[in-house]
């Protein structure tokens, strides 16, 4: 009989018993950025001159560039060009300015006259580009007037993401 309530005490009393303990997941979630640009031609904005009105008056593509932003901070788009003036397709450097292109953003009045100088074309806030702010397009503006040269040329136009 003695047994039975030793044993009928030890099992009751770790019935009761009881332990916790706890984990403490630590994460690291890193700055990320991401920037997609394209046009409806892939990497190029095609313009052809055709007449008069065209060099003069200047040709504008209506979202010419699609521009995708993801991003998990708040962001600034800049852009500009890598030379001054146009290059003649075959690499050549031609006396024809970059200044002849404009980009027009919603957001934004003013067209941004491109350079060699970064200038703010949009702003945005963190998330995919499923929020209206991260998934836009651009109008591309270009008018060469009547003392441009006639010719092929070509110029890199870079978009800089960066973070607010």
């Amino acid at each position: 009989m003695r047994l039975i309530f030793i044993f009928f005490m030890l099992v009751s009393f770790m019935a009761n018993s009881q332990s916790t303990d706890s984990v403490f997941p630590f994460l690291i979630v890193k700055p990320f950025m991401s920037l997609h640009v394209s046009s409806a031609k892939g990497d190029i904005v095609d313009f052809d001159f055709k007449n008069e009105n065209h060099i003069s008056n200047g040709i504008t593509y209506k979202n010419g560039i699609d521009i995708a932003i993801k991003s998990n901070q708040n962001w600034r788009l800049n852009i500009s060009s890598t030379s001054a003036n146009f290059s003649y397709f075959n690499g050549d450097i031609s006396t024809l300015p970059v200044r002849i292109l404009s980009f027009q953003s919603a957001k934004k009045v003013n067209p941004i006259v491109l350079s060699m100088v970064e200038q703010e074309i949009a702003s945005g806030p963190k998330g995919g580009n499923s929020k209206k702010e991260n998934n836009f397009s651009l109008d591309v503006i270009a008018t060469p007037g009547l003392d441009a040269q006639s010719g092929s040329f070509i110029t890199n136009v870079i978009f800089t993401l960066t973070p607010d």
